[in-house]
């Protein structure tokens, strides 16, 4: 199946269970629709859209018109996002994890562990990642020390999340001479 995508997202996330084909496929695709200066801090005002394979059509999402993420939080890195099985979409950012809840068409930000990314002496990116883990999202990330922590987010409310911090792997890094 070929599915033909309106504008050029920022983003991407693909939402399909494998163990349940009944519910298709969702791709939901944040894109930046106005740039905008607040308190001298620039802000990226984001709209959803959404395709679904059940009705064959892209649709923008109604209840989230106007969701404000802090440019420099949306500088593009590997933005894919993934899918946890539990109905949402998650994005890596900067210092937040971005979702979006494809029944309740909501969106949110989590604050990602300890707001402190450690970006690469060499690379223009931040040591961090997200993935899933026993079907809850984790959140990986190499500390300054050269250590390798693991989060996963647990959903402790609607809505509401906690991360816990499932293990510290220590690794040595090579030192340039």
């Amino acid at each position: 199946m070929y599915v033909s995508i309106p504008t050029r997202p920022n983003g991407i996330g693909l939402a399909w269970d494998p163990q349940n084909p009944s519910f298709g496929f969702t791709i939901v695709c944040p894109v930046v629709v106005l740039r905008e200066e607040i308190n001298d801090d620039d802000i990226e005002v984001l709209q959803f859209q959404v395709y679904s394979s059940k009705t064959g059509e892209w649709r923008v999402s109604e209840n989230v018109s106007d969701f404000r993420v802090p440019s420099l939080d949306f500088l593009p890195r590997r933005f894919l996002g993934v899918y946890a099985g539990k109905k949402r979409v998650y994005w890596s950012l900067i210092d937040h994890i971005m979702w979006f809840d494809i029944e309740k068409d909501v969106a949110g930000l989590i604050n990602i562990p300890h707001h402190c990314n450690f970006v690469h002496p060499n690379m223009n990116l931040t040591n961090t990642e997200i993935g899933i883990c026993n079907g809850e999202v984790s959140y990986s990330r190499m500390t300054k020390r050269g250590d390798l922590e693991i989060w996963l987010l647990r959903e402790k409310d609607d809505d509401k999340f906690e991360w816990l911090k499932k293990q510290t792997i220590g690794l040595q890094l090579a030192k340039n001479s």
